[in-house]
């Protein structure tokens, strides 16, 4: 490291404008690194994955089998999980219909390794609840990376909008029940909810008061 002099002692010389673009890039990668957890036998399909996910900052897992990717997948929190369509003890259709949780949704993006010619394949891997698919024989780093990072953002998205609707449902159910008159109306004062309580108190059903002014 270059050395400079401050008040007559050596110390080094640090190039604070090059210091602080580090800084700025190492927060930048760290914000956006992701953790996947790859499962495909190959070895070599396995190294192609690796090199491509370090070059890009993700954290990666690997699986070799079936049993062992469904063991790392449940106990630790991958944001995305890479799934070979063949493995020595299982197919990648099977392995993902084994990581369907309870409710019926999966418990992070999954991205599909499927061989040329696979169509069949993706297409049921995409109706089971796979979010993409890359042909391992075009396997191309970029691509790879942005597959997973697309796929991860559209289950953020998908489990964003599930939440919405439980909370929504919770919420119609509890505006149901209650014995208060809550209404709601829209920007043109037209009554768009009108619940049990409200009918009580103003003596209109629901059916009569919806699109009706509020006045």
């Amino acid at each position: 490291m270059p050395l400079h002099e401050d008040n007559g002692a050596v110390v080094p010389f640090v190039n604070k404008p090059l210091q602080s673009r580090l800084r700025r890039r190492a927060g930048v990668a760290s914000e956006s690194a992701l953790t996947v957890l790859m499962i495909a036998d190959t070895p070599e399909d396995r190294m192609a994955v690796r090199l491509a996910l370090e070059a890009g900052g993700f954290v990666l897992q690997e699986a070799a089998d079936a049993e062992h990717g469904l063991k790392l997948a449940t106990s630790s929190t991958p944001d995305c999980i890479l799934l070979d369509y063949v493995l020595p003890d299982a197919e990648g259709l099977t392995v993902l219909e084994s990581l369907r949780q309870p409710g019926g949704t999966l418990p992070c993006a999954v991205v599909m390794l499927t061989g040329a010619g696979a169509a069949d394949v993706a297409t049921a891997a995409m109706r089971a609840g796979a979010l993409d698919y890359v042909v391992k024989d075009r396997l191309d780093a970029e691509t790879l990376r942005r597959a997973i990072r697309s796929a991860v953002r559209q289950f953020k998205l998908i489990e964003a909008q599930r939440l919405a609707e439980r909370r929504n449902a919770q919420l119609a159910a509890i505006v149901a029940v209650s014995s208060d008159a809550i209404i709601s109306v829209g920007t043109d004062l037209a009554v768009q909810t009108w619940n049990a309580g409200a009918q009580r108190l103003f003596g209109y059903s629901e059916e009569e008061a919806r699109g009706r002014p509020i006045t």
